[in-house]
Parts: structure tokens; sequence; C-alpha cells
């Protein structure tokens, strides 16, 4: 017996009156299915596109994440997401924050924090301390969050960095990424 669904309306083909559709089979639709997932936009994406030098002790915005760079409703500039106007909702933001302290910068990393600001102010945050050490070389962090927004509201990353000999910086590399997309 094929496995079958009880539909509404239609010409009947069963005792009680029920049109049966077989589930075995494969059909053509050739209408519209509605109420099934959502589509997700806005969302953006981008890659840093160069390396980005930062201050020891210093909290940086993050900028140029252009390489590869995707943006459905022209609401990301690389550095800053803004909520469109009739978007507000619920977003996932992420982020893949790369600092390298090695080579010229000395090898000698000990803390690394990304924020995640929404309208200027943090909100979250990814870190890595390493305390008295000071001998990292890269760090990557990752951070992802939901958070419920308003038209015009904006979303942005920042890095402090701090290596052990003073030296004065490190880099959030070319690696780095950033991503967000609307959830309902």
């Amino acid at each position: 017996m094929a496995l079958t669904k009880v539909l509404e309306g239609g010409i009947a083909d069963d005792a009680v009156g029920n049109t049966k559709l077989d589930l075995s089979e494969d059909y053509t639709f050739t209408g519209t299915i509605v109420g099934a997932g959502g589509s997700n936009v806005p969302y953006f994406y981008g890659k840093k596109a160069s390396n980005q030098t930062t201050t020891r002790n210093v909290t940086t915005k993050i900028t140029s994440f252009t390489t590869d760079e995707l943006d459905t409703d022209s609401a990301f500039d690389g550095t800053t997401f803004t909520v469109p106007s009739g978007k507000a909702g619920r977003y996932h933001f992420g982020m893949n924050i790369v600092v390298y302290f090695g080579g010229g910068t000395g090898s000698d990393g000990e803390r690394s924090l990304v924020y995640l600001y929404k309208n200027g102010g943090s909100i979250g945050y990814s870190q890595y301390f390493l305390g008295s050490s000071y001998n990292i070389d890269t760090i990557v962090n990752h951070f992802s969050i939901i958070l419920d927004l308003n038209a015009s509201d904006t979303i942005e990353v920042y890095a402090y960095t701090r290596d052990g000999n003073a030296d004065g910086h490190a880099l959030v590399t070319s690696d780095s990424s950033f991503y967000g997309y609307k959830l309902a």
C-alpha cells in the first residue's frame, strides 16, 4: 500500500470522499510554495582585504571586510552593517578574527579580545588570554551571537591586543571574516 496524505478539496478518490496524494511518486509543482522556511535576508559576508595593525592596549575598529563580499541589501559597507528600513528582526552575527603577533611583531602575544558593537557600544566579546607566558604567535577568536535589532541599528567589529614586550602592535590578518543574516 502506498503512503498517502489526505488533502482538502479536489476530486474524491476513496469511499469517504478524500483526495489522496501518493507520497511515493514524484510531482512537478507549478505554483508557489508558501510558509516553508525563510529567506534569511538581508545577509552579508566579508573577508578582510588586507592586514590591519592594532595598537597595544587600544581597542581598534576592524575595517575593510571587502574581499569576497556578499551583501543582499547594500547594508554592509565592509566595516559597518546597518539594519535596512523595514528589516527589523532577529539576526545572527559571527566573526573569525585572526590576530598575528609573529614575524616583525615579536611573536610575544599575550591577549586578544574581539568585540561586537551595537550602535557604538560593546554587546559581546571573545577573549584569549595567556597570562604571563608572552609567546603566542597567532590567535583565532571566534564569536557569534543572536540579537533582536531595529531598523538603523549598526553592528561593527573591534579588537584589543596586548603583546608581552610592549613593542606596540599586532596584526588582524586578511584571514579574518565577519558575517550576519536575518533569522526572523
